[in-house]
C-alpha cells in the first residue's frame, strides 16, 4: 500500500493551507476589478496554475531545482492551464514559494486593502 498522495489531494490541501494564511496574514484579493474568495483564487481551475508557475520559477531560480509541478494545456480554466504537483516534493518548500508569490503581489498593490491578482492572467 502506497503513502504517496495523489496530485489532486495535494492540490487540495495547497489550496486549503493557502487561504488559511492569507487570511492569517490579513490579504484578501480581487479579480478583474471584483473581491475574489479564497476558494476562487486558490481553485485548480482558477489562479493555482499561475501562481505555482511563479513559484516554481522563484524557486529554480534560487535554488536551481523547482517545486516539483508540471503544467498542461486546460481551454477550460481561468489562464488556460492546469498544475500538477509530484508527491516526492517537500512541501514546505512548496509553501515558501507559494506564499512568497502572494506576499510580494501584496506587497506590490497599490491598495492595501485588496491585492489585484490580474497580472497573473498574463503570465
Amino acid at each position: 500500500m502506497s503513502d504517496l498522495r495523489t496530485s489532486d489531494e495535494i492540490a487540495k490541501e495547497i489550496a486549503a493551507n493557502l487561504a488559511r494564511i492569507m487570511k492569517k496574514l490579513g490579504i484578501s484579493f480581487t479579480m478583474k476589478g471584483r473581491p475574489a474568495t479564497y476558494v476562487e483564487v486558490f481553485a485548480e481551475s482558477a489562479l493555482l496554475p499561475a501562481i505555482a508557475r511563479r513559484a516554481d520559477q522563484l524557486c529554480a531560480l534560487c535554488l536551481g531545482y523547482g517545486i516539483g509541478v508540471t503544467f498542461e494545456e486546460a481551454p477550460g480554466s481561468m489562464t488556460g492551464s492546469s498544475v500538477t504537483f509530484d508527491s516526492l516534493s517537500p512541501d514546505a518548500l512548496r509553501y515558501l514559494c507559494l506564499i512568497d508569490v502572494l506576499c510580494e503581489l501584496a506587497k506590490a498593490s497599490p491598495d492595501k486593502r485588496a491585492t489585484s491578482l490580474d497580472e497573473l492572467f498574463y503570465d
